[in-house]
């Protein structure tokens, strides 16, 4: 407080007494004002003391208290601050003010633009009125697409296609022509490219991994050379879900749209506005949409569900208001989706989610529960090991837990394939707590054989409890060339054949 000058406060705890202000500053002079009296006295007199006090503000005899601000990547140093209770006055996290959504008067860039995702971003910018949409696609749009883009540019919006491959300097510069020949600004670029190349680790190749890294990462990279000399608002990465769970048989797929996250987390970090959106499936467009009846039940049996584009549309116009360098937006059920990984495979991200669920049953929780409840049957352990072996088939494969499951049908029959086979021996190693291999449910192709292969290795005596009869196993040279090889090798080679042969 500056000697002299006028403070006014009006606070919680009211006064400060003449006393308490000369001892503060003793060759100050304070204007001060008890709040009770203030507000509690003579109504008659209110209305002339508020307007002496804002006639007071306006020619300066009375000044606002101090603040001292802070820019919100520095909140911890203000709490820090505050702490010190050295301050006088107030103590302000500053924010930096957002961009425009959407401008009318600006362009944008959407790379992945024929697929089903960016044509329904294209949608949602041409309902804002964008001036310029530059629409990008590695090949000419469907019918289906075309007649969008037909739709779209009948609202007014300059709607342009462009046929070309961002992971390229040649398609970069293609694009960028389309920009500067429209004539409008570019204020914002959506990069939803992206190819899926879905398979167990074991079965990938570099050629495999490059198709599905080129259109994220490389695409990525040039988009930003492109533009970095731009006074853009937004660049939003479209990323995915996988990038945090997970899920089985798309390691590439999660580890570049991981790098995506990573890749918004530097530019924003370098004052670049950059937004990565790890989406979890939308419904009737992107790729979910080509999935057919029993993949659905299965991506609902563990936990996920679809989102429609209104509402996922409604949370990225949420999410470019704000300043986050990474957000996930999905529809799951948390302790279902836990409840899927094997014994201590819960990824440390998602530990705290299911810190209060019931199902999310730790895998050890499952352990204990399936082994107890078979040791505690006694003579029904083999018809609790049947009940917990079925009910995983039923989840991984997607069937229907009223429908009967013939003991003896292959499960490749009913749709099993190499990733289906990796989860189903991720459930059971770990509701049994044994070292299953991945490919065990292919060493013992139907529910009677797993059954009786588990059995043998769970129940002190697998012939208790009126156990189904074992099918006969043939050995031939080739099983015998198996046999001689390690369990990794074997697991390798199985998956391979599985693969080309269509499952």
């Amino acid at each position: 407080l500056a000697p002299g000058g006028r403070f006014l406060e009006i606070g919680k705890r009211g006064v400060w007494s003449s006393a308490e202000a000369a001892e503060r500053r003793p060759d100050a002079s304070y204007h001060l004002y008890d709040l009770a009296d203030f507000l509690l006295g003579d109504p008659a007199s209110l209305r002339t003391d508020l307007q002496r006090l804002a006639d007071e503000l306006t020619v300066g005899e009375l000044a606002p208290l101090p603040v001292r601000a802070f820019p919100a990547e520095s909140v911890e140093a203000a709490f820090r601050f505050m702490a010190q209770a050295r301050h006088i006055g107030k103590v302000v996290v500053r924010h930096r003010a957002c961009a425009p959504v959407v401008r009318p008067d600006g362009g944008y860039v959407v790379t992945g633009g024929l697929g089903g995702l960016g044509l329904a971003v294209a949608s949602w910018l041409t309902e804002r009125r964008a001036a310029s949409i530059v629409l990008v696609g590695r090949h000419a749009p469907t019918p289906d697409a075309a007649a969008t883009v037909d739709r779209l540019a009948a609202t007014g919006v300059d709607v342009r296609v462009v046929a070309a491959d961002v992971s390229t300097n040649e398609g970069v510069d293609a694009v960028m022509a389309e920009v500067r020949a429209s004539g409008v600004p570019l204020r914002g670029v959506v990069h939803a490219a992206g190819v899926v190349d879905d398979g167990a680790a074991t079965e990938q190749t570099w050629a495999r991994c490059r198709d599905v890294l080129a259109p994220k990462i490389d695409g990525a990279v040039r988009l930003d050379r492109a533009t970095r000399h731009l006074d853009l608002d937004h660049v939003v990465l479209f990323s995915s879900a996988s990038a945090l769970l997970g899920p089985p048989g798309q390691s590439t797929y999660a580890a570049a749209n991981a790098a995506l996250d990573a890749f918004a987390h530097q530019r924003r970090s370098a004052g670049s506005p950059t937004l990565s959106i790890d989406w979890g499936a939308w419904a009737d467009v992107g790729m979910a949409a080509a999935l057919g009846d029993r993949e659905l039940a299965h991506l609902t049996s563990r936990g996920t569900t679809m989102m429609s584009p209104t509402a996922a549309l409604e949370t990225f116009g949420s999410l470019l208001s704000t300043s986050a360098a990474q957000a996930a937006v999905l529809a799951v059920d948390w302790s279902v989706l836990l409840a899927g990984f094997p014994p201590g495979g819960v990824p440390p991200l998602l530990t705290e989610l299911g810190a209060g669920s019931e199902s999310s049953g730790s895998a050890g929780a499952a352990t204990v529960d399936v082994r107890a409840e078979i040791a505690a049957a006694e003579e029904d352990g083999r018809a609790v090991l049947d009940a917990f072996v079925r009910d995983q088939v039923e989840r991984v494969l997607g069937l229907d837990p009223g429908e009967p499951l013939d003991p003896v049908q292959g499960l490749t029959d009913l749709g099993m394939d190499s990733l289906m086979a990796v989860e189903l021996s991720n459930r059971l190693r770990g509701g049994l707590a044994l070292p299953l291999p991945s490919t065990v449910a292919f060493e013992h192709p139907t529910f009677r054989a797993l059954t009786d292969h588990l059995a043998s290795l769970v129940l002190p005596d697998p012939g208790r409890g009126a156990p189904m009869p074992t099918a006969p196993v043939r050995r031939d040279a080739g099983m015998e060339a198996v046999a001689a090889l390690s369990d990794e090798e074997a697991a390798d080679r199985l998956l391979r054949e599985l693969e080309e042969s269509g499952y």
